[in-house]
C-alpha cells in the first residue's frame, strides 16, 4: 500500500508543477488577447468615426446634387419659355413697337412729345 501512496503523491505533485509552469502562460495568453481586444476596439471605433465623416460628406453632396437638380429644371423652363411664341410676341412690341395686322397703337401723349424733340 505504501508504494501505491507513494504513486499518488509522486503524480499529485507532478500536476501541481505542471500548473505552475502552465499556469504562467494562461496569464500571458489571457494578456495578450485582452490587448488583441483592445487592439481590435480600438480601431473599430475610428472605423465607425471615419464612416460617420463620410456619412455627413455624402449627405452634403446629395443636397447640392439636389440643388443643383433644381436649378437645372429651373434653367429648362425658362429656355422654354425664350423659345415660346409669347415670350417673342413681347418682345416685338416692347423693343421693337410691331404689331398685328389691324390693330391701333394709342400712346399717350407726353410719349408722341418725347418722340418729336429734336435731338
Amino acid at each position: 500500500m505504501a508504494i501505491a501512496l507513494g504513486n499518488k503523491e509522486k503524480k499529485s505533485r507532478q500536476r501541481r508543477i505542471r500548473r505552475r509552469r502552465h499556469g504562467g502562460g494562461r496569464k500571458w495568453r489571457t494578456l495578450l488577447l485582452l490587448g488583441l481586444l483592445v487592439y481590435f476596439v480600438y480601431s473599430s471605433f475610428g472605423q465607425l468615426r471615419l464612416m460617420m465623416e463620410l456619412r455627413r460628406e455624402l449627405s452634403a453632396v446629395e443636397q447640392g446634387i439636389a440643388a443643383a437638380q433644381r436649378r437645372t429644371e429651373e434653367i429648362k423652363a425658362e429656355i422654354a419659355y425664350l423659345r415660346s411664341d409669347t415670350y417673342l410676341e413681347k418682345i416685338a412690341r416692347q423693343e421693337l413697337g410691331l404689331v398685328k395686322p389691324g390693330e391701333i397703337i394709342f400712346m399717350p401723349e407726353s410719349s408722341l412729345d418725347a418722340e418729336n424733340l429734336p435731338h
